[in-house]
């Protein structure tokens, strides 16, 4: 959990924030992954060389959203330039596929208690199918059935992959596009480690919930 100054707070929560629902479409079969290396964030500003694979470099903001109680959230606002050596800043916005939802500016995580984690959002370079590319990762639980949110529940996964928008109109010039999203067939009390389990992805170093395969007491 990290803390950021105000300003920057006061900035990203202004901004809307992109939630995944739990009517997210599925996909019938996940992409070949592999190859993942974590692009690690600090709080506050972070500066991230050739993020694009293209020579472009990214700013990207990365603070937290105090509410006081235990459903304050992270915010991640990316940043780059339309060509390389140029220093017009622009949002990459997040852009679900065929689901109706519309782009949005900043995505946020949901830690909870940390230790029973609803939502954990991670950018990283990987392979997808063949292609290097520059990933944004969520897992979601699912709002558990009894209705406490430390009890086992279904984790819908979702990839976006950076790229070039297909239109300048309507878009910003690079985006986060979702190509595939899948749901766990296990069930998980934490979903950092459900993408652990799923993806091998490293738990941080500021991990709370059970070490366990599926992060239940």
């Amino acid at each position: 959990m990290i803390r950021a100054p105000k300003g920057l707070v006061l900035m990203l929560a202004g901004l809307a924030v992109i939630s995944v629902s739990r009517t997210t479409p599925v996909s019938a079969s996940k992409p070949q992954i592999g190859d993942l290396t974590p692009i690690q964030l600090n709080p506050g500003v972070n500066t991230v060389p050739n993020f694009s694979g293209d020579g472009r470099d990214a700013i990207i903001a990365y603070a937290w959203r105090d509410t006081g109680n235990a459903h304050g959230y992270n915010l991640i606002l990316v940043m780059m330039p339309t060509a390389r050596d140029k220093h017009d800043w622009n949002v990459v916005s997040v852009v679900p596929a065929d689901s109706g939802e519309s782009p949005q500016d900043v995505v946020s995580d949901n830690p909870h208690t940390l230790e029973d984690a609803i939502r954990s959002v991670r950018l990283a370079r990987g392979v997808v199918d063949g292609r290097r590319s520059t990933l944004l990762i969520i897992s979601t639980r699912a709002f558990p059935d009894t209705g406490a949110l430390s009890d086992p529940s279904i984790v819908t996964f979702e990839i976006y992959r950076l790229q070039s928008a297909a239109s300048p109109v309507g878009e910003t010039h690079d985006i986060f596009k979702r190509i595939s999203a899948w749901s766990s067939t296990n069930r998980f009390c934490n979903s950092e480690m459900a993408l652990s389990n799923e993806l091998g992805w490293p738990l941080s170093s500021d991990y709370e919930g059970p070490k366990t395969p599926d992060g239940c007491e």
